[in-house]
């Protein structure tokens, strides 16, 4: 502790602290330097425990890629209970939240460059389902599954606690980017990331994926109704009518 001490005044004051540092070192040492506050042995930061979703719809960003067929895309902004490690108040729970989801204490000690580094969910992903309310395309008429024509974009942590599921995109603070077709079985959906969408604005509700359809629609505007299920038993739904097409 003492040589982190005298590196650390080196590094900030530069050499000329050096002589009256190492005039020092007969000196009664100095206390151990404590632990950075955003120390934790949990691999999370903070749980939140959902208890409303929406679905919306966005326009692509400039210069972003477009992953379907339309001028928009969906998104699900999920609302909920936050539990923090770093709230003294909210760490009993948060703690049980953590069992429950596989985040146990780990003898190894996670430094988190900020206290809301890392967040998931109390539960992980079942399934997500999305119908047609009224006629998408002559192939999809009121009533049906689109999940045939969906494309589903996400960000989760699987991949720090099962090294099986590779992401598609790596990313810091052991993030992985996930693109899949929702018709497809749902990988990596345990340890679900929220994000902000659009990216460019931090106003809007923290959302859980991207929906983005690979088939235009023939009819407009057009309803949908999206099922969330997760491994819990919840179940969430919402509407929404929007024309994917419009700008």
């Amino acid at each position: 502790m003492r040589l982190r001490t005298l590196l650390g005044a080196v590094a900030l004051g530069g050499l000329s602290l050096l002589p009256a540092l190492l005039g020092s070192c007969g000196k009664t040492p100095e206390p151990p330097v404590p632990l950075s506050r955003w120390e934790t042995p949990y691999f999370f930061t903070e749980i939140l425990e959902p208890q409303t979703i929406r679905l919306a719809s966005q326009t692509y960003e400039e210069g972003e890629p477009r992953l379907g067929g339309t001028k928009r895309y969906l998104i699900l902004p999920i609302e909920g209970v936050y539990h923090s490690y770093f709230r003294t108040k909210e760490r009993a729970r948060f703690e049980e939240l953590a069992r429950k989801i596989g985040d146990l204490p780990s003898p190894r000690v996670y430094i988190h460059p900020i206290p809301g580094g890392r967040g998931s969910l109390s539960s992980g992903v079942a399934s997500i389902s999305l119908r047609a309310q009224t006629a998408y395309n002559s192939r999809y008429p009121a009533g049906v599954e689109l999940a045939p024509i969906v494309r589903v974009e996400y960000f989760s942590y699987d991949y720090h606690f099962d090294k099986s599921i590779a992401p598609t995109v790596k990313m810091p603070q052991e993030l992985g980017g996930y693109t899949r077709d929702l018709a497809d079985p749902l990988q990596a959906m345990k340890y679900l990331s929220l994000w902000r969408w659009p990216r460019s604005s931090g106003a809007n509700s923290l959302s859980l994926v991207r929906l983005h359809l690979t088939e235009a629609p023939t009819a407009s505007p057009q309803t949908f109704r999206l099922t969330l299920r997760l491994t819990d038993g919840q179940v969430f739904t919402a509407d929404l009518t929007a024309d994917l097409m419009k700008d």
